[in-house]
């Protein structure tokens, strides 16, 4: 966008992001190109904000709509044998 001639203004106002940080990313493209904008998160691949997913949290709430985070938790382990979020993330 900023090399089709938009502002930064304009660019974080549109992806809703700060000032700051439009230039923060442009400047890293301009240094590293493509490789500069890869994903470098550090935190785990089981945090629950990488776990709380639609489909996942359609799931909680068909699995038994009065029941507990523990209970919800049993239903979600039995059914699938992937690894599921612990009963806090569930609950």
């Amino acid at each position: 966008m900023y090399y089709e001639g938009w502002k930064k203004k304009s660019i974080a106002a549109v992806l809703k992001l700060s000032r700051q940080h439009v230039t923060t990313i442009i400047q890293a493209f301009e240094k590293d190109g493509f490789a500069a904008l890869e994903d470098r998160r550090t935190r785990p691949a089981n945090h629950p904000d990488n776990q709380m997913t639609l489909p996942f949290m359609d799931k909680v709430f068909q699995a038994q709509p009065d029941a507990g985070r523990f209970r919800i938790h049993g239903i979600l382990e039995q059914e699938s044998g992937e690894e599921t979020p612990s009963d806090k993330t569930v609950g």
